[in-house]
């Protein structure tokens, strides 16, 4: 094998043919850079499987005998045992060694022309031949590339050992060219978790027992906060453990997030995750409740020049929503309902001028909003429309429009208009009432009628309520 333990630069394009291989040593990093285009033939490797972390050392080592590690995912025994590190979109950090094996290295390669890969691209942490104990996590992958092509995988997979299994790893590949995609890439990029015990290779595919780590893949154009963060576990039997953003993670502020079957994603405890672009979730989703000492893990929808589509039932801790112009459009499906657990916030924030609209992605059907007892909501300078919250408490929204929008368990308690009414003598001239405007069922304003003035209205209809002027004759 060619070892390289530090940046090399290769002034041409760079070929690995069959049975050549690329690695670095034990907790170097292999960093290659060209100035053309890089092919990995079939039976090429670039490898740094095992070069991470020696048994129980790094940030993700276990903390009792007999478990394995974590990185991007969490180990199968569990976070207690040990917690995530590293960055989504730029992943440069060693896999942790497990009880009895070293984790995965550290590859970044920068690709100005084509990458093709046709020979496997592994960060993968050792294996385990002596059966029944626990392997290290997987490592890093960085890529770089004006575009990729090829079939085969691109992985940092947790070691194959018997139980419990480590966690995955992380991978982050973006595009250059412009509007270059993954199209002509029909491999796999996978940070899945440790095979099952009974998987007779690490390359089985199927059934990974340990937490998924993140995949952030961006297209040709695509800004750091543009790409899509991948929460993805294969066909994993495993629905308690997958990929944690815990407060060692960083660069945790992404485009999109899709986090697809049988795959788990947790924001933990004084945690947050930025979200511009749109939300999937096809698996599981959960976050740590605020606590006396903690605050709670937080997803927040940043970016007024996006709209986020947000789909797919998903109970958060913390909902946030603080920038002004903002727009977010809800799945109205069946399994469409965003929900806010016990002790969490759904929180809306936009401005005079520039409301957070909250709609259905289509227009007349209803999305699902649940804020469960024990959770509250703070809705302010918001224009909500096609909304049933009937699943929760209901939702006050203060300075918000919505009145007559296909709203159900909705309550506005102030407007954010004011407005002229000239002089009239029709007795049945109309308001909104009470100390703020108010509304019960499905209805933004309780309709009441006024005694016919002797001169017109100046209708004030701010913070503190409704308040009459006359006016001056």
């Amino acid at each position: 094998p060619i070892v390289l333990n530090g940046p090399v630069v290769v002034s041409n394009d760079v070929v690995i043919k069959q049975g050549g291989v690329l690695t670095h040593d034990e907790l170097k990093k292999l960093y290659l850079e060209t100035t053309g285009d890089l092919t990995i033939d079939a039976g090429g490797v670039v490898t740094a499987k095992g070069c991470g972390y020696a048994a129980n050392t790094g940030p993700g080592r276990p903390n009792t005998d007999n478990k394995a590690a974590s990185h991007g995912g969490i180990t199968s025994s569990g976070r207690q045992y040990g917690t995530t590190y590293g960055s989504i979109t730029r992943p440069y950090t060693h896999g942790s060694g497990g009880r009895s094996v070293g984790g995965g290295g550290v590859i970044k390669l920068t690709v100005p022309g084509k990458l093709t890969v046709n020979g496997r691209i592994d960060a993968d942490a050792s294996n385990f031949s002596g059966g029944g104990y626990a392997a290290g996590s997987g490592g890093s992958i960085w890529i770089t590339a004006g575009s990729i092509e090829g079939s085969a995988n691109i992985r940092a997979r947790g070691g194959l050992a018997g139980s419990p299994s480590a966690g995955g790893g992380r991978i982050a590949v973006t595009l250059t060219n412009a509007g270059a995609d993954f199209t002509d890439f029909t491999g796999r990029i996978i940070a899945w978790g440790a095979a099952a015990a009974n998987s007779t290779a690490i390359d089985d595919l199927s059934k990974p027992v340990g937490g998924c780590g993140t995949v952030y893949l961006r297209h040709g154009g695509e800004g750091e906060t543009e790409g899509t963060l991948v929460i993805d576990n294969g066909t994993s039997a495993t629905t308690s453990v997958g990929a944690l953003i815990s407060t060692d993670v960083t660069e945790t502020e992404v485009g999109n997030v899709h986090i697809k079957g049988n795959a788990r994603l947790t924001v933990g405890a004084d945690a947050k995750l930025t979200v511009h672009g749109n939300w999937t979730n096809e698996g599981m989703f959960d976050a740590d409740p605020a606590t006396t000492a903690t605050a709670a893990g937080k997803v927040e929808f940043v970016d007024a020049d996006k709209t986020s589509v947000i789909s797919g039932s998903t109970t958060f801790a913390d909902f946030v929503v603080k920038t002004p112009g903002k727009r977010l459009s809800f799945a109205s499906g069946d399994n469409d309902l965003v929900e806010i657990a016990p002790g969490g916030k759904f929180v809306v924030a936009g401005e005079e001028g520039r409301l957070v609209k909250l709609q259905s992605s289509e227009p007349g059907v209803q999305w699902k909003l649940a804020v469960q007892t024990g959770a509250s909501a703070d809705v302010t300078y918001a224009d909500v429309s096609d909304s049933d919250a009937s699943a929760g408490g209901g939702v006050t929204a203060y300075d918000s429009l919505g009145k007559d929008a296909n709203n159900v368990e909705w309550e506005r308690k102030t407007d954010i208009a004011a407005f002229t009414v000239p002089e009239y003598s029709d007795a049945n001239l109309n308001f909104m009432t009470g100390s703020g405007l108010s509304t019960t069922g499905s209805h933004w304003g309780d309709w009441q009628t006024v005694p016919e003035p002797t001169s017109g209205l100046l209708l004030l209809l701010g913070v503190a309520g409704l308040a009459l002027r006359r006016k001056q004759k």
